[in-house]
């Protein structure tokens, strides 16, 4: 259904995943399957942001968030790119440091690793 949407616009599936790519963008867009969750923890629907646009509603993640999203990344591929990805949100966003230390926590990460991505993204 996805495919069908996007593919009048020029965009193409990258082959064997839910990815799509244009040819005149550097970007590509990808359409995770739900629910929506970074690593174990499932994120409400009711606490997900929405924008809506004229062309139906968009779910949008906050920094702190799509850092959760490196991060678990990070945790379950060992995808050091991920956690260079987390640093320059961190160091660029607002994100609630208290709410990464519990994210961390219910993941089984260490605090340390939060530590970590605060003094990387020069954060005291």
């Amino acid at each position: 259904m996805i495919a069908e949407a996007i593919e009048p616009l020029g965009f193409r599936r990258t082959p064997g995943s839910r990815q799509f790519e244009h040819p005149e963008a550097p970007y590509y867009v990808e359409f995770p399957p739900g629910p929506l969750a970074f690593g174990e923890t499932v994120v409400p629907e009711s606490s997900v942001l929405t924008l809506q646009t004229e062309f139906g509603p968009v779910r949008i993640i906050t920094p702190t968030q799509s850092v959760m999203d490196r991060l678990a990344a990070y945790l379950h591929w060992n995808d050091n790119q991920a956690l260079d990805q987390a640093v320059m949100v961190a160091s660029r966003q607002h994100v609630d440091w208290p709410e990464l230390y519990e994210w961390a926590r219910r993941e089984g990460a260490e605090a340390v690793l939060i530590d970590r991505l605060k003094s990387k993204a020069g954060v005291d």
